[in-house]
């Protein structure tokens, strides 16, 4: 027995054929699953995805959270962990630096970069310590004078961690926080900044004042 179907469409077995005696002798009825004429319907057809290709390997370096910054010692963060930061991560309150303007060294180099932030239009303020509050620090001037401080975000660093907040909030010196960053060039910065030039920037220090005071 035959069908018609949708127009367009062969006819196809209904599966409800008459009855024929079989080889035993008995009534047979069993449905047909024959497809119509054979022709495979495109609606049936089961398609597949396309696989994506496989992701480069130099891409998976960039899968990464950057871990938290640290206040201060000499660990420092990876190289990755810094650019990410760099780049997406905008300054979220104003840097305070507190210098010693008497030192003939730090003042010219203090000089300099607040001459940059001014032209940048930076969130950085240098202070004085020969003029500033030091209440807001919490130092005295003999200890304030021994090393550069910096405040941040209510958290006060210094030595080489300060520099490198320092450098960081400035783009055209962000190159020197990274290199110092580095495992084997931060631990030597911080031994020669901490043991030689602090200790020898300060004392020439004092000599000048008692030199002024005499």
């Amino acid at each position: 027995m035959y069908v018609l179907l949708n127009p367009g469409e062969l006819a196809r077995l209904t599966g409800l054929e008459p009855a024929t005696p079989g080889v035993t002798g008995r009534y047979s009825n069993q449905l047909s699953y024959n497809r119509a004429c054979g022709v495979d319907r495109p609606s049936a057809r089961i398609r597949q995805r396309p696989k994506s290709p496989p992701r480069p390997f130099f891409l998976h370096s960039f899968d990464f959270h950057p871990p938290p910054a640290q206040s201060g010692g000499c660990g420092a963060l990876t190289m990755a962990a810094q650019r990410f930061r760099d780049r997406y991560l905008p300054m979220t309150d104003d840097t305070r630096v507190l210098y010693n303007g008497d030192c003939p060294v730090c003042s010219y180099e203090i000089n300099h970069y607040a001459a940059y932030s001014g032209r940048e239009g930076l969130p950085i303020r240098f202070e004085d310590l020969n003029t500033a509050v030091l209440n807001d620090w919490g130092l005295t001037r003999d200890s304030a004078a021994r090393r550069l401080y910096l405040l941040k975000e209510g958290q006060m660093h210094s030595g080489i961690p300060a520099f490198i907040i320092l450098w960081r909030d400035m783009p055209k010196y962000r190159w020197m926080a990274r290199i110092v960053s580095l495992p084997c060039v931060h631990g030597a910065a911080c031994l020669t900044y901490d043991y030689v030039l602090a200790p020898l920037i300060y004392r020439w220090h004092v000599r000048r004042q008692r030199r002024f005071e005499s």
